[in-house]
């Protein structure tokens, strides 16, 4: 059943908004593409703010990753803009890290070679903080073609002068370059068979696979 009347944080806000459309001079109209940019702010101001855990998945903190990483603040901040570590600051200035990235050494070992790569993709579609930390927890590989396919497998060739399923001191892992990037899985599962592969070319391939996902998505805004 669609509500008849604002609640009264809702009639707030429309009213500022409002106030703030009425200052502008009379010769600056908003354009079609403005009003529509306009609403979907409205609305996403009014939504509900969900929790982080359901935008990001489980993050950590910053304390937590020095702890963890036995280093300092100032080297977790650069590791950040170097987007070897994904974090993220909340509205509230607090930084935030996906607790994935750290789920073993082995892990954060791939992260830190794959995610500069693949984050910079993900930042071209723009996919940034929160939406980039989701993406890797979100099966998106279903819907690729075999071009897509296709030039994941060339990626991994050209990145480790391996050829597709051959082998290179120890296994890739099933899903490297022998099948479609990520088979349907989240983006996640091509790091950590990377990290268990214990082979030092998987996290090329793993890259290789993800950027061609990567690739594919739409760009936004």
């Amino acid at each position: 059943m669609t509500r008849q009347t604002p609640t009264a944080e809702e009639q707030t806000f429309l009213d500022k908004m409002r106030a703030l459309l009425l200052s502008q001079p009379e010769d600056a109209a908003l354009t079609s593409d403005q009003s529509h940019r306009i609403l979907r702010f409205a609305r996403h101001a009014l939504r509900p703010t969900p929790a982080l855990a359901d935008l990001a998945g489980p993050t950590v903190r910053t304390g937590e990753v020095c702890d963890w990483l036995g280093v300092s603040r100032q080297a977790v901040a650069k590791a950040t803009r170097e987007k070897r570590i994904l974090g993220f600051q909340t509205p509230d200035r607090k930084w935030h890290y996906p607790q994935w990235q750290f789920e073993s050494p082995e892990l954060y070992a791939v992260c830190v070679k794959v995610l500069p790569q693949v984050l910079d993709v993900l930042a071209s579609r723009g996919l940034t903080g929160p939406d980039a930390a989701m993406w890797f927890l979100t099966s998106r590989a279903g819907g690729m073609g075999a071009a897509a396919g296709a030039a994941a497998g060339a990626a991994a060739v050209a990145a480790t002068g391996v050829a597709a399923g051959t082998s290179a001191g120890k296994s890739t892992g099933a899903s490297f370059g022998t099948k479609k990037p990520l088979n349907g899985l989240p983006p996640i599962e091509a790091l950590r068979q990377a990290a268990q592969s214990g082979n030092p070319a998987a996290a090329s391939l793993a890259a290789a696979e993800l950027i061609a996902v990567a690739r594919t998505l739409p760009r936004i805004g």
